[in-house]
């Protein structure tokens, strides 16, 4: 049994520190069985997975920079292979961080995708691919992940329709590319508004009570 000096209170357990005010416990030597499982995390388990990932990604980017400074050019390639190891390192951790909602993970990559590819579309001469095939194929990959994954698993629908309808929304944005005529490939955009009317129109016949009672928990209404 351990003891936190400063709650007075009897912690049963291997672990070190006290739930309520983290002080070190002190520790009698009587070994006691644990309450609660231990949960080992993706982050826990793959560790030694992560770090090579790690080091392959800063490897990338040191002989990118030092090829780049031998034999340099004016485009600085280098710059946008680091930024492409920085943006696998950090769709990575969002996608495995803790034992969080898949559908927010999903939603958060999206999020992140969309601005990083504009830039670097722009930073490499605008040729607009990234609204051409990057965002629209992104929210309508997305969008239907979190569809198949709710019907397979039977989650809850509180549990994953404000992430739906967020992302509904964003498969709405290429209809402002196409209504600019910015596109050069208009066909992933047409795809993707049409999924988003599609799946919002489904949600609404199927799902319409759920939707407006979560809108109204989530906004306070």
């Amino acid at each position: 049994m351990k003891f936190c000096t400063r709650c007075g209170l009897s912690v049963t357990g291997s672990g070190s520190k006290c739930p309520l005010c983290q002080h070190t416990l002190s520790d009698d030597g009587v070994e006691s069985p644990d309450v609660f499982p231990r949960i080992e995390t993706i982050s826990h388990t793959h560790g030694l997975l992560l770090r090579c990932l790690l080091f392959g990604l800063i490897s990338v980017s040191i002989v990118a920079v030092m090829l780049d400074w031998m034999f340099p050019d004016k485009t600085f390639w280098s710059g946008f292979a680091v930024a492409g190891a920085a943006c696998v390192w950090i769709s990575v951790r969002i996608a495995i961080t803790g034992r969080g909602n898949i559908m927010k993970k999903l939603l958060n990559l999206s999020i992140l995708i969309s601005p990083l590819s504009v830039i670097w579309d722009i930073a490499t001469g605008w040729h607009r691919w990234s609204i051409d095939f990057v965002l629209p194929c992104t929210y309508l990959t997305v969008m239907l992940a979190i569809t198949v994954i709710s019907r397979i698993t039977r989650m809850p629908a509180e549990r994953y329709l404000i992430y739906l309808i967020f992302l509904l929304l964003f498969g709405l944005i290429p209809a402002v590319f196409l209504a600019a005529e910015w596109n050069r490939v208009r066909l992933p955009s047409f795809l993707c508004v049409t999924c988003s009317l599609l799946l919002f129109s489904a949600h609404l016949v199927f799902d319409g009570p759920k939707m407006k009672g979560e809108l109204r928990r989530r906004l306070h209404l």
